[in-house]
């Protein structure tokens, strides 16, 4: 029953929490990014009971070029949602609606960090593995509204589900990563910007034989003139 289970029974033990350390360099936020996948991450100040913010995907990436210590983070940052952990489920997913909050930090009586739980496990304790996108997870991560960390294996199949948009393809590539190379002529570096007229495609990482990791955004909330735009 939604209303008996309890926050602690659904997150993700404090043991688990992956987060930023302020402290850390700057290439340490962009690796646990981009080779984790993580769409958001707690920032700490030396350990994970100092949570100073949340840092989303989006607005690093975004800021990225403009920062030039861990220190100027502090502007970027989200202020973390603090939940204690005897929470119902049901009040978390009401408390998450109203906030606008997908991640919380739980905390128990003492105030001390005891986990994290984003607003997905909550459902998925109703409804089960949600089995559209369970597939697809493993290949993107929301990283704000119309902007996904993606691995170069995401299918243009899956592309399309998450953006309403076609990617077509002359030489009938399957994965995005094929399709950018396809684009380009060649395998991107990191570091290489596409831009079609709807979205924005950079890429994070790659090997000498193929795209590893990407930032994709949308620079167009048309769903007009389907394609490569």
């Amino acid at each position: 029953d939604l209303r008996e289970a309890q926050v602690r029974e659904v997150m993700r033990p404090r043991e688990d929490i992956i987060f930023f350390n302020i402290q850390d360099q700057l290439q340490r936020l962009t690796h646990l990014f981009v080779d984790q996948e993580c769409s958001r991450l707690p920032v700490c100040d030396g350990e994970v009971n100092n949570v100073l913010g949340v840092m989303t995907a989006r607005d690093y990436f975004l800021h990225r070029d403009h920062l030039r210590s861990s220190e100027e983070l502090f502007t970027c940052l989200r202020k973390p949602f603090f939940l204690p952990e005897t929470t119902d489920a049901s009040s978390l997913i009401r408390q998450m609606d109203r906030k606008g909050e997908v991640v919380a930090i739980v905390v128990d009586e003492y105030g001390s960090v005891t986990g994290l739980v984003a607003r997905e496990d909550v459902v998925e304790l109703v409804v089960g593995d949600i089995e559209d996108r369970r597939d697809m997870k493993r290949h993107y991560s929301e990283a704000g509204t119309g902007v996904i960390i993606a691995s170069g294996k995401l299918e243009l199949s899956e592309f399309e589900e998450v953006f309403d948009y076609e990617l077509s393809s002359e030489n009938h590539m399957v994965t995005v990563g094929g399709w950018l190379t396809e684009q380009l002529g060649d395998i991107p570096k990191a570091g290489t910007n596409y831009v079609t007229k709807d979205f924005l495609f950079h890429v994070l990482a790659s090997d000498p034989n193929r795209v590893r990791r990407l930032y994709i955004r949308r620079l167009s909330s048309s769903k007009e003139d389907e394609g490569n735009g």
